[in-house]
C-alpha cells in the first residue's frame, strides 16, 4: 500500500516517518572553500503540490548521484528529519528545513499531475517590503552593463560586475553579482543584440541602502542562479508584454556604479550539578541557542531519530583501565591517541548522534558509551559481533531509543553555539516520566506513530513506498549534522526538587526486548 503524502504545512519536527512529494526548484553544491572544491554540502530548494517551498540539506559525505535532485524533476521522499533552518540568508521562509539521514528513501515520480512553480517572481516595487533575509526571484530586461571590477575583500581577491534591469513598467533595479556569477554576464558586455536581453535572477539577495532606502539585488554565494533569454513561461510572457519603445542596452566602460569597497529554569544556584542534587539547572533547547547559554544543564527532550551513519555509531577505543580514548591502527597494532598504549586488539564503544526535540526546539545530541549503554542495554562490541561484515543499516537494537522522553545532562561549549553542525555531548541521562510530562506536556502523546512500533521498525511501512508506476532510486545514505530550533518555549515555574530524589537512581533497569529480524525482512 502506497503511503499517504503530506504537504509542507503539515511537516512536524517530531515526525520522522512521513512521506512527501516535492519538485526540485534549485540544487547547488557548496564547496569546502574557494581553494578546496570538495563538496561541503548539497542544498536543494523544492516545492510541494500547493506551491509551498522548503529547503533540504545533504552533508558532503553523503552526496551521491542517487540524491542528485535534478531541477524540474519530482521526487518522493520518505523518512526525513525536520531541523532548524539556520542559514543567515534563507532560500524560503519558514523556521525549518528538511535533512536526509540513514533511514531516508528517495524515488523519482513520473506522474504528470504534479504542478510546477519553479519561480516566485517579485515585482521591483515590492522589494522594499520583503524580508531581506529571504532570497527572491526577479525578472527584467538588461539595459546597462558595467565593466567587471576586481577587489580585495578581507584579504582575498574577488570579482564583481554591475548591471541595470528594467521591468515592464519602466522601473529599474540595480544588480551586483560576484565571483563565479560574473562569467554569466560577460557574454552580453559590449555586444549589440537584435533582441532584448532578458534575465531572471533566481535566489537573489535584497539589499536596501540605509541612507537612501534604494533597493538593489546582489548574488548570494552558490544559491543564486542567473538565467538569460530562457524559454520558460516566465520568459515568454515577459517577452510578449514588452512595449515597442524600449530603453536600449548600453555597455558602459566605466567601472562599477553601484558597489562599495534567559528563561531557563533555575533552582538553588546555577552550577549545573547532578539532577539529584539541589544545585541544578533545567533549560530548554531554544534557550540554549537564543541566549547563547554555555555550561552544564539538564534538558528534557525526546529522541526522534538516529543521525549516525552505519559506520560511525561506534569507535575503537583503548583497552587500558580508565582510558576510553580513540585508537589508531598503526603498523599492525592499535595505538592510543592519549596514553600511547599499544595492543593487538581494541574495545568498541558507542558514539551515537541522535536528534532530539522538546515542545518547540530541536537539536543534535551526542551519546557516548556509558549513556548509550544505559539506553540500549547491549555493549557495543557485542552488538558489532552480531552485525554482518558489511553493515548496510543501523542495528535495530539502537532504535529502541526512539520515542523515549529523557532528561539529558549536557555540556554546552561556545564552539557548538558558533557552529551549528556540532552535536552537543551528553554527560548523563535520567528517566523520570512524570517530571517529563510536566516540562514537555503532550510531547510523548503527539509522538510519531512510527516511533511507537520500535520492535517492528524494520518492516514498518516502507514496503509500499515504491510502486510499479514510479521510478525508484537507491536509499539516500545521508546526513549527520547540524541544527537547532531557536524558538523560545514557555518556562515551567515551579520547583520539583523532591521528584529528583537520588533514591530513584536505584530503580532496576528495564530490560529491552528486541524482536529478531528474519532473513526475509525488507531492506530499507
Amino acid at each position: 500500500m502506497a503511503p499517504m503524502y503530506i504537504v509542507v504545512r503539515e511537516i512536524k519536527k517530531n515526525k520522522t516517518t512521513a512521506a512527501i512529494k516535492l519538485r526540485a526548484v534549485r540544487t547547488y553544491d557548496v564547496p569546502q572553500s574557494r581553494f578546496n572544491q570538495d563538496i561541503k554540502s548539497r542544498e536543494c530548494v523544492l516545492h510541494d503540490e500547493e506551491g509551498a517551498y522548503v529547503h533540504l540539506h545533504i552533508p558532503g559525505k553523503n552526496v551521491s548521484i542517487q540524491n542528485k535532485f535534478i531541477e524540474g524533476n519530482v521526487y518522493c521522499i520518505k523518512n526525513f528529519l525536520v531541523v532548524q533552518h539556520y542559514y543567515t540568508y534563507k532560500t524560503c521562509s519558514g523556521p525549518h528545513m528538511l535533512k536526509l539521514f540513514n533511514e531516508t528513501l528517495v524515488k523519482g515520480y513520473k506522474g504528470l499531475d504534479f504542478p510546477t512553480h519553479m519561480y516566485r517572481l517579485q515585482s521591483f516595487t515590492a522589494l522594499k517590503t520583503v524580508d531581506p533575509k529571504v532570497l527572491v526571484d526577479v525578472i527584467g530586461r538588461v539595459v546597462e552593463i558595467y565593466n567587471p571590477l576586481d577587489k580585495l575583500i578581507s584579504g582575498r581577491p574577488s570579482r564583481l560586475i554591475d548591471f541595470l534591469i528594467e521591468d515592464l513598467n519602466g522601473n529599474q533595479l540595480k544588480c551586483t553579482v560576484w565571483d563565479q556569477h560574473v562569467e554569466k554576464v560577460m557574454p552580453y558586455l559590449r555586444k549589440d543584440f537584435a533582441e532584448p536581453v532578458i534575465v531572471l535572477i533566481q535566489m537573489g539577495r535584497v539589499k536596501v541602502s540605509e541612507n537612501s532606502a534604494e533597493v538593489k539585488i546582489t548574488s548570494s554565494y552558490d544559491a543564486t542562479q542567473l538565467l538569460f533569454n530562457g524559454d520558460s513561461t516566465e520568459f515568454v510572457e515577459f517577452r510578449q508584454s514588452l512595449s515597442l519603445q524600449q530603453t536600449p542596452l548600453k555597455s558602459l566602460t566605466s567601472n562599477s556604479a553601484y558597489s562599495y569597497g534567559n528563561s531557563a529554569y533555575s533552582y538553588g544556584n546555577s552550577s549545573g550539578g547532578d539532577l539529584s542534587s539541589s544545585k541544578m539547572r533545567i533549560i530548554t533547547i531554544s534557550d540554549i541557542f537564543q541566549n547563547r547559554e554555555v555550561g552544564e544543564f539538564w534538558v528534557p527532550a525526546q529522541i526522534i531519530g538516529i543521525e549516525s551513519d552505519v559506520d560511525d555509531w561506534f569507535y575503537q577505543s583503548c583497552k587500558d583501565p580508565g582510558c576510553n580514548k580513540k585508537v589508531d591502527f598503526l603498523d599492525g597494532m592499535f595505538q592510543c591517541s592519549k596514553c600511547s598504549s599499544r595492543y593487538d586488539d581494541c574495545i568498541y564503544r558507542y558514539k551515537i548522534k541522535v536528534r532530539v526535540v522538546d515542545v518547540k526546539g530541536t537539536a543534535p545530541f551526542l551519546l557516548w558509551d556509558r549513556e548509550a549503554l544505559d539506553l540500549v542495554s547491549v555493549r557495543a562490541d557485542e552488538l558489532i559481533a552480531k552485525q554482518p561484515k558489511v553493515m548496510i543499516k543501523i542495528p535495530k537494537e539502537l532504535k529502541t531509543m526512539l520515542g523515549r522522553g529523557l532528561f539529558f545532562k549536557v555540556n554546552v561549549q561556545k564552539n557548538q553555539l558558533d557552529n551549528l553542525s556540532h552535536a552537543i555531548p551528553v554527560m548523563s541521562v535520567k528517566h523520570f516520566p512524570e517530571m517529563f510530562n510536566t516540562y514537555c506536556p503532550g510531547l510523548l502523546a503527539d509522538k510519531d506513530d512510527g516511533l511507537s512500533q520500535v520492535s517492528d521498525y524494520e518492516t514498518d511501512s516502507d514496503e509500499g513506498f515504491f510502486s510499479e508506476e514510479e521510478a525508484e532510486s537507491p536509499n539516500v545514505n545521508a546526513v549527520k549534522e547540524q541544527s537547532v530550533d531557536v524558538t523560545e518555549s514557555d518556562a515551567v515555574k515551579r520547583s520539583l526538587l523532591d521528584q529528583f530524589s537520588s533514591t530513584q537512581n536505584s530503580k532496576k533497569k528495564r530490560v529491552m526486548v528486541v524482536k529478531e529480524e528474519g532473513d526475509d525482512d525488507k531492506e530499507t
